[in-house]
């Protein structure tokens, strides 16, 4: 998931998040994670996922090295996270429930279904009050602007729906004109904060450089639209997420 750094980067220059409440690569375990969930308010938590129509309880978070977070895990008791108050999953199909029975040929037998359960309602079992899920897969790109604009929504105040329609309509209505104004602003930023970080020689100077680099290659794929066109009107760019607890 390349947009992945930059997409957290944003969130949390959002809400100034210190860099001991970051996990990323190699520092992302399910016990880190845990241990993290239970410390929050509010977490971003953005990677693969899989959601498992044939084993439901077997759907699962992906973390580093093909760690898992599965369902069962989130419904155990030591999963619990009292003081979470918002989730906003950010991966694919974590909203998909397959919470029936399947005949012999493996069609859902939709006469027993019972309540949804799906990644989503996991956290909300665990303690969680509100999750943002997905209804189905979504780019990686995509994601990663609609997330900022939900959490700059989030942060100027507005409650969970008003944010989603906001990050909603922004993807919707935002020429190709208006979002290359703002990402060359980002990516001015991005490359002072750079060249700050290597003459400091900051740990996190390739993550830096990155981010720098992916601002500008997408600038440089918006290229590819008329200046009044809207790259992500389409709803399968914004359509797929959604509020589960409270709004």
């Amino acid at each position: 998931m390349p947009y992945t750094p930059l997409e957290c980067e944003w969130v949390a220059q959002t809400w100034n998040v210190p860099r001991q409440r970051r996990l990323q690569g190699r520092t992302v375990t399910p016990d880190s994670y845990l241990q993290l969930l239970k410390q929050l308010q509010a977490l971003l938590s953005s990677h693969h996922a899989t959601s498992r129509p044939d084993d439901p309880l077997n759907s699962h978070l992906v973390l580093d090295g093909e760690q898992k977070v599965t369902l069962r895990d989130l419904l155990s008791p030591l999963w619990r996270f009292p003081e979470l108050s918002e989730v906003f999953l950010s991966c694919c199909e974590t909203g998909l429930s397959f919470a029936g029975f399947r005949d012999e040929e493996g069609n859902l037998r939709r006469e027993l279904l019972d309540e949804p359960l799906s990644l989503g309602t996991g956290f909300l079992l665990g303690g969680a009050r509100a999750v943002i899920s997905s209804h189905w897969a979504v780019t990686d790109l995509a994601t990663a602007l609609f997330s900022r604009e939900y959490h700059r929504a989030r942060r100027a105040g507005e409650e969970r729906l008003t944010a989603l329609h906001q990050a909603r309509q922004a993807m919707r209505e935002t020429c190709q004109k208006d979002w290359r104004d703002r990402l060359t602003v980002d990516y001015q930023q991005a490359f002072q904060t750079w060249q700050q970080m290597r003459q400091t020689k900051d740990p996190n100077v390739n993550t830096a450089g990155a981010n720098y680099q992916k601002i500008g290659e997408l600038i440089k794929w918006l290229g590819n639209f008329a200046p009044d066109a809207v790259p992500f009107q389409d709803y399968r760019y914004w359509g797929a997420f959604y509020c589960l607890g409270l709004p």
